[in-house]
């Protein structure tokens, strides 16, 4: 009986090992784990590679007049993805204020994002705001068309690695790229915090920059990963969320 207990976890740890690619992925941030809550608020989110310099994201009151209005909701069992969970933003938004551990990302490393997430109606609070300056250095990669609200996708940007100009790809719940532009990488680029439904840490005006919709996963490697391996990542968490 205990040998059976042993092979049983021992299979176990091999499936949740393999859930994705881990070779070079630094953030795992997942809505099932790692979360400290008060009440249904997230107040932090931990990445759940262990080995990385990004340990968490949490809440930011700087700039907010209402204590913790910042901080994002749990939703626990959503059916759409299988039972899983979500993080819903609502203007709100988690931050990791290790500035500097992920600006190799855009100097030469190159780097892969994949995330599962569902839109919700978007309310525009800046004017002329589109999540980004777009110029000549900071393309905008845009889809044909916008994606539906209220439905779960699996959204996956890829940029090369090296100088000079690099390719920055777009895929949506599968990996054929939808779009891509190039990209002119600055080696002296120094990027600014990393923040979850925010498009920065907007202290002053928090709220504003913002994604309104719910998170289930977001991966982040520093490298951009090939074909296959971003098609078996992508097809393994088509099964585990149920994404058609």
């Amino acid at each position: 009986m205990r040998y059976l207990l042993s092979i049983s976890c021992l299979i176990f740890a091999i499936q949740v090992k393999s859930e994705v690619i881990s070779k070079d992925l630094i953030i795992d941030l997942n809505a099932n784990k790692g979360l400290e809550l008060l009440s249904d608020k997230v107040m932090k989110w931990q990445n759940q590679v262990t080995d990385s310099k990004i340990t968490e994201f949490v809440v930011q009151n700087k700039g907010r007049k209402v204590l913790n209005s910042g901080a994002p909701s749990l939703k626990k069992g959503v059916s759409a993805i299988n039972g899983n969970n979500s993080i819903l933003f609502k203007r709100q938004e988690l931050i990791n204020h290790d500035e500097d551990s992920l600006d190799h990302l855009i100097t030469g490393s190159g780097y892969t994002w994949i995330s599962v997430l569902c839109v919700h109606q978007q309310k525009v609070q800046l004017k002329d705001l589109t999540m980004g300056r777009w110029d000549k250095n900071n393309p905008k990669v845009l889809a044909n068309s916008p994606l539906k609200k209220n439905r779960f996708y699996i959204i996956a940007g890829r940029m090369g690695s090296g100088q000079g100009t690099v390719q920055i790809d777009l895929f949506i719940n599968e990996a054929s790229k939808i779009t891509s532009k190039g990209f002119p990488v600055n080696p002296s680029a120094n990027s600014s915090k990393l923040a979850i439904g925010q498009e920065r840490d907007a202290i002053e005006h928090p709220g504003k920059e913002s994604f309104d919709g719910e998170i289930a996963r977001f991966l982040l490697y520093d490298r951009p990963l090939l074909d296959d391996e971003l098609k078996t990542t992508m097809l393994k968490l088509k099964s585990k969320y149920g994404i058609q």
